[in-house]
C-alpha cells in the first residue's frame, strides 16, 4: 500500500487490504481507521495516493459498516483534491466517485455528502471545486437514473437531455428545497472564472434539467440569495466573479422574464442587518442595471432609484460605494433623469443626515460633472460653515469637475 513502485501494486495491495477488513469485522476496520486517514495526508505522494485507493475500496467490502465513518474519509477526499500531485487528486476523486455511488440512496447519507460536496463547490481552489462540481454530477445523474455520458455540444440551454420524470426522480429524494439549492448552484457555477469548472457544470445542467426557464424562475429566490452572498465575498475574488458573470448571464438571456422577480428581491436584501448582504445588493443591482437595456428597466426606474437612494446613505462605506457603481450604470441609462431623482433628495438632507454628505460623493466619483448642477444649491446665500465644507469636500471629490470660475 506504501510501495512507491507502479501504480497497480498500491492498487491491488488496497483492495486486498479493504477485503481482509472486510472479513475480520468491524474491531479491527475501527483500530486501523485513524492509521488509514492519517496516511491520507502522509508527506510522499505515493502513500497518499495508497491511502486514497484504500478508501475507494473499503465502502465497497465493507458496506453499511462503511457509511458510519463517512464524515471523516470524505474529509480526507476533499483535501486529497487539492493536492499538487495529479496521481493523488485521481485516487481522491475515485474514491470520492465510489462514495457517491455507494451511499446517496438514503436520506442519512445524503445529509453526511452534500454538505462536504456543497462545501467544496465553494472552495477558492479551483481544483477542489471542479472535483466537487464532478461528485455532485455523479450523485444527480445517479438519483435521476441517467449516465450522465450522453454530452450536448453547443446549441441553446433549453436543449438539454433530461424528461421531467428525472426533475420528480431528485425532487422526490432530495427533497424540494435541497433540490433547488443544488440547481442554483450548478447555474452560478457555469460562469465560474476557471473554464474545466464551468464545463462540468454545464453539463450537469443539460443533463438533469428539461426546461431552462421554467427552472430558473423556481429557483430564482435560491439563486439571487446564493449570487448575492458571492458579491458580498470581500475575501474570495472567484466568488465574486462568479457571481457577477452569473447575473449579468441571468438578465441578458431571460431579462423580460426574471426582471419582473430580480428587483423586489434585491430591495428587500438592501433591509438585512449584515453589511455585507446590503453590499452584496448593491453590486448586484449594479450588474443588472448594466446588462438590461433602457426599455427593459423603463418599468422598474421607480423601484430602483429609491433602493440606490437609500442605499447611498447607508451607514457602512462599502455599502455606499457599490451603491455608487449602482447609480453609476443608472445614469448611463437615465442619465440627467437618474440624477434628478438621486441627487436633490440627498441635498435636502444635507442639514440633517451627516451621511448624505457621503452619499453625494459616491455621486460624484461616478460622474463628476453633476457637480456643476449640485454648486447653485449649496452656494445660495447665506453660506455658512457647513456649506463651506460640504463645497470643499465635495470639490475635492469631483477633482477636475469644478467649474473654472470657483476659487
Amino acid at each position: 500500500l506504501q510501495s512507491d513502485g507502479p501504480m497497480t501494486q498500491r492498487s491491488g495491495a488496497a483492495q486486498g487490504l479493504a477485503e481482509c477488513m472486510a472479513v475480520l469485522g468491524s474491531e479491527h476496520f475501527e483500530a486501523m481507521l485513524p492509521e488509514i486517514l492519517n496516511g491520507c495526508h502522509h508527506p510522499a505522494p505515493h502513500v497518499r495516493e495508497g491511502h486514497l485507493t484504500l478508501l475507494r475500496f473499503l465502502p465497497l467490502a465493507l458496506g453499511q459498516l462503511f457509511e458510519n465513518y463517512l464524515k471523516e474519509a470524505l474529509g480526507e477526499v476533499l483535501t486529497g483534491l487539492a493536492d499538487i500531485t495529479e496521481p493523488v487528486r485521481d485516487a481522491a476523486l475515485g474514491a470520492g466517485r465510489v462514495f457517491v455511488e455507494e451511499f446517496s440512496h438514503s436520506g442519512p447519507s445524503l445529509d453526511l455528502l452534500l454538505p462536504a460536496i456543497e462545501e467544496g463547490i465553494a472552495a477558492d481552489n479551483w481544483r477542489i471545486r471542479q472535483s466537487s462540481v464532478e461528485l455532485l454530477g455523479s450523485m444527480m445523474f445517479r438519483i435521476a437514473g441517467t449516465s450522465g455520458k450522453v454530452h450536448v455540444e453547443g446549441g441553446s440551454d433549453d436543449e438539454g437531455v433530461s424528461t421531467e420524470a428525472q426533475g420528480r426522480a431528485l425532487a422526490g429524494t432530495l427533497g424540494e428545497g435541497r433540490h433547488f439549492d443544488l440547481l442554483a448552484a450548478v447555474y452560478s457555477l457555469r460562469s465560474d472564472p476557471t473554464l474545466v469548472v464551468r464545463n462540468a457544470a454545464l453539463h450537469i445542467w443539460k443533463t438533469v434539467v428539461a426546461n431552462t426557464p421554467k427552472t430558473l424562475r423556481q429557483i430564482l429566490p435560491r439563486l439571487m440569495e446564493r449570487l448575492i452572498a458571492g458579491l458580498a465575498s470581500a475575501d474570495s475574488e472567484d466568488r465574486r466573479q462568479t457571481a457577477s458573470r452569473c447575473l449579468g448571464e441571468l438578465v441578458r438571456k431571460l431579462g423580460e422574464r426574471v426582471l419582473p422577480e430580480v428587483f423586489p428581491i434585491l430591495r428587500a436584501g438592501l433591509g438585512s442587518e449584515r453589511a455585507g448582504i446590503r453590499e452584496g445588493v448593491c453590486l448586484g443591482l449594479s450588474e443588472v442595471i448594466g446588462a438590461a437595456n433602457r426599455a427593459q428597466l423603463q418599468d422598474y426606474i421607480q423601484e430602483v432609484v429609491p433602493t440606490i437612494r437609500d442605499a447611498l446613505c447607508d451607514r457602512e462605506p462599502s455599502v455606499r460605494s457599490a451603491a455608487g457603481a449602482a447609480f453609476d450604470a443608472m445614469f448611463r441609462h437615465g442619465g440627467a433623469d437618474t440624477a434628478a431623482d438621486i441627487v436633490p433628495a440627498l441635498l435636502a438632507k444635507l442639514d440633517t443626515d451627516p451621511v448624505a454628505l457621503e452619499g453625494l460623493k459616491q455621486v460624484l466619483k461616478a460622474q463628476p460633472k453633476i457637480l456643476a448642477s449640485v454648486l447653485p444649491k449649496l452656494a445660495s446665500p447665506p453660506i455658512n460653515l457647513q456649506r463651506a465644507n460640504t463645497i470643499g469636500a465635495l470639490a475635492e471629490v469631483a477633482g477636475a469637475a469644478p467649474p473654472p470660475h470657483l476659487p
